[in-house]
Formats: C-alpha cells, structure tokens, sequence
C-alpha cells in the first residue's frame, strides 16, 4: 500500500479503499485529499525515529517524484523504521475501507 502513495497510483490507491464511478473531478479530489492524509500519517510514523535533518529529507522526499526510492533511502539508517510506516499505512487503508464499507 505504501508503494501506491509514494508513486501516487491513482488507481490502485481508490481501489484499495472501495471508491468505485467516480467522476473525474471526484477522482483527482479524492487522491488529493489521501495524499495529503497519507503523508500525515508517515510522517506521524516516522517523526519519533528521525533527527531533524534526516526530518527535513523526508519531508522533501515526499513530495519528490521518486519519493519511494528516497524514503527507503533514508529508513535504511534507522532499523524498523520502513516497517513502522507500512504498517501504519496499512492500518490506516483498512481503517477508510471499513469506514467506507459502513457508509455503503
């Protein structure tokens, strides 16, 4: 799932969370909206482990478009650190899905 946020796979990032017909323009807000989200959620995961500097890399890496290669770059240098942001990742699609499945 990480791998869809970082490459920004519109796609698989709305298939992973069941939004299924949606228009174009619902498309591009939504991916907007769970960028932004998502991004929230790896930085809250990743700023308890990282200094400052390697905190500005990772900001910066977000938003690079060959982010996922950067990031693993920089959670080299801290054991756990990529498995702590998959799962939070993770936990957090399962979480919209299920909030979704409820609206359904």
């Amino acid at each position: 799932m990480l791998n869809y946020i970082l490459n920004k796979d519109v796609d698989a990032v709305l298939s992973a969370i069941g939004a299924k017909n949606l228009s174009e323009k619902e498309r591009a807000e939504t991916m907007k909206q769970l960028l932004e989200h998502f991004s929230k959620i790896i930085i809250d995961a990743a700023i308890g482990e990282l200094n400052d500097e390697q905190i500005k890399e990772f900001n910066s890496a977000l938003n690079d478009p060959d982010a996922e290669e950067k990031i693993a770059n920089i959670t080299t240098h801290v054991p756990g650190l990529m498995k702590k942001i998959e799962d939070a990742v993770e936990q957090e699609f399962l979480s919209l899905r299920s909030a979704k499945e409820k609206l359904s």
